[in-house]
């Protein structure tokens, strides 16, 4: 009997701690759904933007930078082949020129004369060649039918070789007087840049002797 009363206690006991133990665990269940209903929302995660690029292929310029001495591809001075006084510059310091442009001018008046006159010593002298001619065919008949002396026909010969010479000095002065009126036009050899002007207008400026300016490609 004593026995039974001891185990009926020890299961009492035991059912009391059960119990109790259940009722701890729906008290902390509340106390815990209790703190999470009050809290606040927790924030949403920021999502980083992911850029979107489209590769297209293409060739690009790559540039370098490097210490360098850049010289020209041609550089000279511009100086008179035929003395005169400079009449006019025609291209401003500085500027750029085409190959075949007037740079200055030299007074051509001068040269104009000079290639008038060869001109007309050609034609005077191109009558006395046609005489000549005409006189040694004369004699060269005339000395067939032996009515001209051998000294008269030499003559008339020697006067035509003579004509045919001051012909040819004649077109060598012709020549000459052409290239010295083209020199009083001073153009520019090849394209480039003008430089600084050395030479007034009026200057009287003589051959190799005075440096107009430079022309630089």
């Amino acid at each position: 009997m004593r026995k039974w009363k001891i185990a009926l206690g020890t299961a009492v006991a035991l059912g009391a701690i059960s119990m109790a133990s259940v009722h701890l665990l729906d008290m902390g269940s509340l106390s815990l759904n209790a703190g999470t209903a009050g809290a606040a929302p927790a924030p949403a995660a920021f999502v980083m933007p992911v850029p979107v690029v489209n590769v297209v292929k293409r060739t690009l310029p790559i540039y370098l930078d490097y210490a360098a001495r850049v010289e020209p591809i041609r550089s000279i001075t511009l100086q008179a082949r035929v003395p005169g006084y400079l009449q006019e510059q025609a291209a401003a310091d500085g500027s750029d020129v085409k190959q075949g442009d007037l740079l200055y001018r030299i007074a051509p008046e001068d040269y104009q004369a000079a290639l008038d006159q060869a001109k007309a010593e050609i034609e005077r002298d191109t009558a006395t060649l046609d005489y000549a001619r005409s006189n040694l065919g004369r004699g060269t008949e005339l000395a067939k039918s032996g009515y001209l002396a051998k000294d008269s026909f030499d003559q008339r010969t020697s006067t035509l070789r003579a004509a045919e010479a001051a012909l040819a000095v004649d077109r060598a002065a012709l020549r000459t007087a052409q290239l010295n009126l083209g020199y009083s036009e001073i153009k520019a050899p090849f394209p480039g840049r003008i430089g600084r002007n050395q030479a007034s207008v009026g200057t009287l400026v003589s051959v190799a002797g005075t440096v107009l300016t430079t022309l630089v490609q």
